[in-house]
């Protein structure tokens, strides 16, 4: 009865609601689609393709983590090519905790595996809150953790 009757309190008439991920269902979705593929982009990393997801990251990354994913690409990419390493990621849960303007957070679930040489390497799974920005239209990832790689 409760969470009704907020509910109808935080989107009746003069209400002014910050958090729009309770409100807007259609920015909602356009914000969990965004960082479920935003993260899968990011983690999901194959060796032989390492100049291609390098030049992609502006398209999922504000240029703020693009330059500071740049400071560490060297030892990155020296790594992933020395042990042949391929990263498979998986979103299966997403959840939009904060909306409002061009800014979000999204707390989800990911799934990694890892393998090296062609033979699988481990695997994990945890939960991660995200931040984006929306840029010239576009969500992007603007605030990660430490995501497995």
């Amino acid at each position: 009865m409760a969470g009704g009757a907020g509910a109808y309190l935080a989107t009746g008439p003069g209400v002014d609601v910050d958090n729009q991920a309770f409100v807007d269902q259609a920015a909602t979705d356009e914000v969990l689609t965004a960082a479920s593929t935003n993260v899968q982009r990011l983690v999901a990393i194959d060796h032989e393709t390492l100049d291609e997801y390098h030049d992609s990251l502006g398209e999922f990354l504000t240029p703020s983590l693009v330059t500071e994913l740049d400071e560490n690409w060297p030892a990155l990419r020296e790594s992933y090519e020395q042990s042949a390493t391929t990263v498979d990621a998986q979103v299966r849960e997403a959840g939009l905790a904060y909306l409002d303007g061009d800014k979000a957070e999204v707390l989800l679930v990911q799934d990694v595996s890892i393998s090296r040489d062609g033979a699988a390497a481990g695997s994990t799974s945890g939960t991660y809150l995200v931040g984006l920005d929306r840029i010239d239209g576009v969500w992007k990832l603007s605030r990660i953790p430490d995501l497995p790689s």
